[in-house]
């Protein structure tokens, strides 16, 4: 299915706020290892709590934490370790994890029939399925390099607006008429 390729794809290439996604899971005394959400693409934070207060977790490779001691205690680091998350030290109480991440455009199909990509970039979609099925037109090489040249600069848009839109955020206050800008001051 093209569509289907077409979203693998662009989940391979975007990193953008409507992917961003929250998940939390209960470690419990000595359990060292939480899986990813069925959705996961990469993580952006991960972050523990002991009930009264919270931290992030210091990523490391596995292979440092292995041999790293304490054994058991507070986590301070985490670890990815095929589909799931390694913690150490190995908690020695109970602790909620929090992890932010960047997690899969929903898949379009019967019960999905639009998601924040068809909205807000539909161009990505069509142009991304027809990559895809330009191989099997019978048509010459022109048309596939336009449909991808298209496909990248659907995928460019996409990356242009969230820059544009990070670090700009304004607070539009209605006072005597007035709007005031929180980035400008005025």
């Amino acid at each position: 299915d093209f569509i289907a390729l077409a979203e693998a794809q662009t989940n391979r290439l975007l990193r953008v706020r409507q992917m961003e996604a929250r998940a939390t899971a209960v470690l419990d005394a000595g359990e060292e290892y939480f899986a990813f959400p069925l959705d996961f693409i990469a993580e952006k934070s991960v972050s523990i709590s002991d009930g009264t207060c919270s931290w992030d977790l210091d990523p490391q490779p596995f292979e440092v934490l292995e041999t790293a001691t304490p054994a058991t205690g507070t986590p301070t680091h985490y670890a990815i370790v095929g589909d799931s998350f390694h913690v150490h030290p190995t908690p020695d109480r109970m602790f909620t994890t929090r992890l932010v991440y960047y997690s899969k455009i929903p898949p379009l199909g019967p019960d999905q029939q639009t998601n924040w990509l068809l909205r807000e970039a539909p161009d990505a979609y069509l142009y991304g399925a027809l990559t895809h099925a330009a191989p099997y037109l019978e048509d010459d090489t022109g048309t596939s390099n336009t449909f991808a040249a298209l496909y990248s600069a659907a995928i460019s848009g996409i990356k242009a607006a969230q820059r544009t839109r990070v670090g700009k955020l304004t607070l539009d206050q209605v006072t005597e008429g007035r709007s005031f800008n929180i980035i400008k001051g005025s």
